[in-house]
């Protein structure tokens, strides 16, 4: 059953891809450069909300859990989110630099944070929705 779940919370995840690069289009073509810099953290804050938007609304329909079925989810979104990042940037043809560079948070940019929240949401979820089973 926890594997089903599991796989199932896949494409909720999927969900999440489109989001996420309409959120990059905002912050290339309207965030930074209206609001310069500020414009990482702004898209950062944007797509978190985005995520737990789309975990909120359709987490629940995954159905009650247990608490480390929701923590196992959570890991495997993260890491299905950066394994994502770096085949984009590999087919984008970026460099090793580039592509690792928008995990430095001290130029602003919030993607590690992102992820690391990513991580969190389904639990956080499951458990502001009260879907998580005594199991």
């Amino acid at each position: 059953m926890q594997n089903k779940i599991i796989a199932k919370s896949f494409l909720i995840w999927l969900g999440i891809i489109p989001l996420a690069f309409i959120n990059g289009s905002l912050r290339e073509f309207v965030l930074i450069p209206n609001f310069g810099k500020i414009g990482l953290p702004i898209s950062a804050v944007i797509l978190g909300t985005m995520i737990f938007l789309m975990s909120y609304i359709f987490i629940p329909k995954l159905g009650k859990a247990s608490k480390e079925t929701f923590v196992k989810m959570g890991i495997y979104w993260a890491t299905a989110t950066v394994f994502f990042e770096i085949l984009i940037g590999i087919l984008g043809h970026k460099t090793a630099y580039e592509i690792f560079s928008q995990y430095n948070i001290i130029t602003g940019n919030l993607w590690t944070l992102v992820i690391l929240y990513t991580a969190f949401v389904p639990f956080l979820t499951a458990k502001k929705r009260k879907i998580i089973s005594d199991n």
